[in-house]
């Protein structure tokens, strides 16, 4: 078959899927503990043992509700209490082995360092083997970003595993990779993903369909470096730190107009959106996030109704002070970021895109938690001002 028209074919197919029911919203809320429970089948029975042992900590009990509750039906039908149980530990156990992974915002923990799949790759056990593995290797480090570095330097050596077009499948599994030693950029950044999680740095997926050149689509990682997302590729290790990369210029001229050509991450809690995974077309079974406005340096779109939200909190001597800011509504995890001290220029702020109402904002200061309400108005911007007490 003549190339031009296959890859006609090819863009044809993906606009298709876009167009179709992949443009529109993915519409899937969180299920209920029971709805998933009932979803499970005779399965149910693994899932509650699986509540029953987690529940000795408010952080087991948390954590294994909020894997029950978000993950896929197939996954519900099919993995072991054993399985999750030991996810759920050793998860634990890397949270609570450096004071950098033990600041990890809850939601960023249960989302990104949690979850023992990205996508739709096979499940396995890779949890403790990694940790094993890898925890020296972040052992010296201060920030998530640090380590994340350190495993990208290393891992890939010392699984024997690079980057190949004659792998078998692009969504490999860590293991399956690790048969053959061959992997695509996709279970590149399943491996890197994987290994970060094993340690307690939140980790994820990040790609684009199609690349605004048309040249293809492409994988790559996302970690969380002390209050924000960066990139790296996967097995792609730089010197000079998070946010390079040899996409970091295509992926700037992304169309955030065109979901195919936008770039995505992925999520293990539900979304409105989905992960579109190019491998397996017809698929929604992967949340997504869409991330286009971050590489393209664009402010975040609001949608219909929207307010952008700027926050600024002030210690009791009036300065700026930087913390970690929670925000929720009607007991609702909204969004999380990093309010900006002194050091910061005075235009530049923790923003959000809020519709009108009220919201909790809760945030960390001189080791007390604090709860501040406040009100969105109907107005396209807005700046919340919030004092220690």
């Amino acid at each position: 078959m003549n190339g031009k028209f296959t890859h006609k074919i090819f863009l044809l197919a993906l606009l298709a899927l876009f167009l179709g029911n992949g443009n529109r919203a993915f519409s899937q809320k969180t299920r209920s503990l029971d709805e998933s429970l009932q979803l499970a089948g005779t399965n149910s029975k693994q899932l509650k043992i699986a509540i029953e042992k987690c529940s000795g900590t408010d952080l087991g009990k948390t954590s294994i509700r909020f894997l029950i509750r978000n993950m896929p039906s197939a996954d519900l039908k099919t993995l072991s209490a054993d399985f999750l149980v030991k996810n759920i530990e050793v998860a634990i156990q890397a949270r609570q082995a450096s004071e950098w992974a033990k600041r990890v915002p809850l939601e960023v923990f249960l989302n990104d360092v949690l979850p023992y799949a990205s996508i739709n790759e096979r499940r396995d056990d890779w949890r403790s083997d990694f940790h094993s593995r890898f925890r020296h290797l972040v052992k010296d480090c201060k920030t998530t970003g640090e380590a994340a570095q350190a495993l990208n330097k290393n891992v890939f050596q010392l699984l024997k595993v690079r980057y190949s077009t004659q792998r078998k499948k692009a969504d490999q599994s860590p293991y399956e990779s690790m048969e053959t030693g061959l992997a695509s950029c996709t279970g590149l950044s399943v491996i890197l993903t994987d290994a970060c999680r094993s340690v307690g740095v939140p980790a994820r997926l990040a790609g684009t369909p199609l690349w605004v050149n048309k040249r293809g689509n492409h994988t790559w990682v996302e970690v969380w470096d002390e209050g924000e997302w960066k990139f790296t590729g996967a097995c792609e290790y730089d010197a000079n730190g998070l946010n390079r990369g040899w996409f970091k210029g295509i992926a700037s001229q992304a169309d955030p107009t065109n979901p195919l050509h936008r770039i995505y991450a992925t999520s293990f809690r539900q979304t409105d959106i989905h992960f579109p995974m190019v491998w397996k077309r017809n698929s929604r079974e992967v949340p997504g996030i869409d991330v286009t406005w971050k590489y393209t340096g664009k402010t975040k779109p609001r949608s219909p109704g929207e307010s952008t939200v700027a926050f600024q909190l002030y210690n009791r001597a009036g300065k700026r002070i930087a913390t970690e800011v929670r925000i929720s509504r009607e007991n609702r995890f909204i969004g999380s970021g990093k309010s900006r001290d002194d050091s910061n220029d005075a235009n530049d702020y923790f923003e959000i895109n809020l519709k009108p109402g009220k919201y909790n904002m809760e945030f960390s200061w001189d080791g007390k938690k604090r709860t501040k309400v406040f009100e969105v108005a109907k107005k396209d911007q807005q700046i919340i001002k919030a004092f220690v007490d």
